[in-house]
């Protein structure tokens, strides 16, 4: 648990764009902890920064990704003989404002 609890987690859920930025902050602070707490020299800090630098873009690509997938799904089946009106209807107001 956040507050260092034990118990059950809780139900996963599907992130909102809102909340990526929190926990990407939440990777940052969690490697200046580390780097404050003086890693022994076996295990160097700059591994862990880069990991979690990783981790925040992997995030931040997932979100993008999963944002566009969504549109894509919502989009209506279409034959193959509807690709015309298809390619007129995937005009410019349907951009991602990320």
């Amino acid at each position: 648990m956040p507050d260092g609890s034990y118990g059950k987690y809780l139900k996963p859920r599907r992130l909102a764009t809102a909340e990526i930025p929190d926990i990407v902050q939440q990777y940052r602070q969690a490697a200046l902890n580390a780097i404050e707490a003086e890693i022994p020299d076996i295990v160097n800090a700059f591994p862990i920064i880069v990991m979690f630098g990783m981790c925040s873009i992997f995030l931040f690509m997932a979100s993008i990704l999963q944002r566009r997938l969504m549109v894509i799904a919502d989009r209506p089946k279409s034959k193959p003989q509807d690709w015309t009106a298809l390619r007129e209807m995937d005009g410019e107001e349907e951009l991602l404002y990320v």
